[in-house]
């Protein structure tokens, strides 16, 4: 097959569509904005770094593998980071732009994979300084390598809550706690679910940092669903004191 292929974003899924077809014999253009690949996820630090002690060794592994498998398909892969789509012109070609020069590309296929993005939810106290939504403070952590703060709280819903905490512990932030507006039947069915993958439990399970102390878990008020604006301010200011940078999400 000769066509062209086209496909905007250069996370797992898109690697796993350029690879695939490179292991077929077909060449791909494959798109992103960032400067690396891997997206999010595994993209990994943005600049050099010998050390990268708060991410875990299964997270580290995999993004050594991804860069592997890409690297071993750019014969069939031209890579274009730092690029970002514009738009479409017409059917089969695509305005892109790169340091600020615009240009286009023809495609006969077109791949999207994008991604997902966070949704920032407006809520009371939510434009003070460090406030962080969670995505933000993954970003600081794996690919700008700063530690967002010394002392955090985290509020919210879902999973991921557990995850940036253990990343922030690993850190060195002190997690002062984690507020989960979940309703309580709710995170028994998460609870549940995770018998059948013993190992997402394995992975979530770190030796404490001896600089900090593990998280207090809480339940937001509010009917597990929403947060009164005095309860939730109040919260965050008991456990953060004055004077301490304040990382949530919303």
């Amino acid at each position: 097959m000769s066509k062209k292929v086209a496909i905007v974003g250069a996370g797992p899924a898109g690697i796993a569509a350029a690879t695939t077809l490179s292991k077929n014999g077909l060449q791909s253009i494959f798109i992103d904005e960032n400067t690396k690949a891997g997206g999010v996820i595994y993209r990994g630090p943005l600049r050099t770094s010998g050390e990268m002690p708060h991410l875990d060794e299964k997270l580290k592994q995999a993004i050594s593998a991804q860069k592997k498998l890409l690297d071993a398909h750019l014969h069939n892969i031209e890579l274009r980071t730092g690029t970002r789509v514009q738009g479409l012109i017409g059917d089969g070609t695509l305005l892109i732009s790169s340091d600020y020069t615009p240009s286009t590309v023809d495609f006969d296929h077109l791949i999207l994979a994008t991604g997902c993005q966070e949704r920032s939810v407006p809520f009371p106290g939510g434009e003070l300084p460090g406030v962080m939504l969670a995505g933000g403070i993954q970003l600081h952590l794996k690919s700008g390598l700063v530690m967002p703060g010394k002392k955090a709280v985290l509020a919210g819903t879902g999973p991921l809550l557990i995850q940036v905490a253990c990343q922030l512990h690993r850190a060195g932030v002190e997690v002062a706690g984690i507020y989960d507006a979940t309703v309580l039947k709710e995170i028994g069915r998460e609870t549940l679910a995770l018998l059948n993958r013993p190992w997402m439990v394995l992975d979530g399970i770190r030796a404490p940092s001896p600089n900090t102390r593990p998280p207090r878990l809480g339940h937001c008020a509010g009917g597990g669903r929403e947060y009164s604006r005095e309860g939730s301010r109040c919260a965050l200011q008991q456990e953060l004191g004055s004077g301490y940078r304040q990382v949530g999400m919303g």
